[in-house]
């Protein structure tokens, strides 16, 4: 089936985008601090480049479209900033399952309330199974040691976390309400819109923290350069077979499958690719989300 492909690519295209992220982050050869600005500014010109290409060239979009852009590039940037200080302040898995819950509820309660998206019992079961998986697909086992460090700055942590989920919830719901309100003919002007905006915020940040040294940020070796075009290029795939998934499946079983899906993958494929060792509680996470996923998609209404 068409939208069962385009949902197994979108998750594959998310998966590779987390590996090449990770690559590219450990061969930057300059402030680690500086990685995600100067990929949201490469980021957003090539998905820019590749949604007017999936467009046939044509840019043409109502001020509407142009408004939810705008603000969804904002959103955009405000996950990344939340994402890099829960990464700095607390464990890894409390950040993800805030960021899984607001992806995956925060549409779904739009979808529901304001464009009368069903929701069953047995999507609501199977969303808290994966939500008890991701904690324990996510958990780490040295964050137990790190708990006293953590402890000072809980209150913050979950502030910022908090906002993590709300930030990746609202991202998708504004991508679904631009196809909801204005059609879906605007799809691809929406995507642009909002990676470009969220370029620009992004080199503004380089130019006020680098000053003369903005254009040094962006120097690359050869190895770094390859994994940033790479992950630059899997990001704009990704979000364009996104929109496109949005178009024939409902908002709650796309976001479920994408956002779960996704952290599976990357977990399995660390293992094997990085070889990071997975605890009997990852494992356990694992086999418990393949389940919950599993269960969603039989009650999928797929178009």
């Amino acid at each position: 089936m068409y939208i069962v492909f385009i949902i197994a690519l979108v998750i594959l295209l998310y998966t590779l985008q987390s590996l090449f992220t990770r690559l590219y982050t450990d061969n930057y050869p300059g402030d680690k601090s500086l990685t995600t600005p100067v990929f949201a500014v490469v980021c957003g010109l090539i998905v820019t480049v590749v949604s007017f290409i999936f467009s046939g060239f044509t840019f043409s979009c109502s001020w509407l479209t142009v408004l939810l852009g705008v603000i969804n590039a904002a959103i955009l940037y405000g996950y990344d900033a939340f994402i890099i200080k829960a990464s700095a302040t607390g464990p890894y898995s409390i950040l993800m399952t805030f960021s899984l819950t607001g992806g995956i509820v925060v549409p779904a309660i739009v979808s529901w309330l304001f464009f009368n998206v069903p929701f069953s019992w047995v999507q609501l079961v199977s969303i808290l199974i994966i939500f008890a998986s991701v904690l324990m697909i996510s958990k780490k086992e040295d964050e137990a040691e790190n708990k006293e460090e953590h402890k000072k700055h809980r209150t913050f942590f979950l502030v910022i976390c908090t906002l993590l989920g709300l930030a990746n919830g609202l991202y998708g719901v504004l991508l679904n309400t631009q196809q909801e309100l204005t059609g879906v003919a605007e799809k691809e002007e929406m995507v642009a819109i909002t990676f470009i905006g969220a370029a620009v915020i992004s080199l503004v940040q380089l130019v006020v923290k680098e000053k003369k040294n903005t254009l040094r940020a962006f120097r690359q070796t050869k190895l770094s350069l390859i994994y940033l075009l790479l992950t630059a290029l899997v990001s704009a795939l990704a979000i364009n077979a996104l929109v496109i998934a949005l178009d024939g499946i409902d908002t709650t079983l796309v976001y479920t499958f994408d956002n779960a899906g996704v952290l599976l993958l990357s977990a399995i494929a660390s293992a094997v690719l990085f070889k990071e060792k997975l605890s009997k509680l990852n494992i356990i996470g694992c086999v418990i989300m393949s389940i919950g996923l599993i269960c969603m998609s039989q009650y999928a209404n797929i178009e």
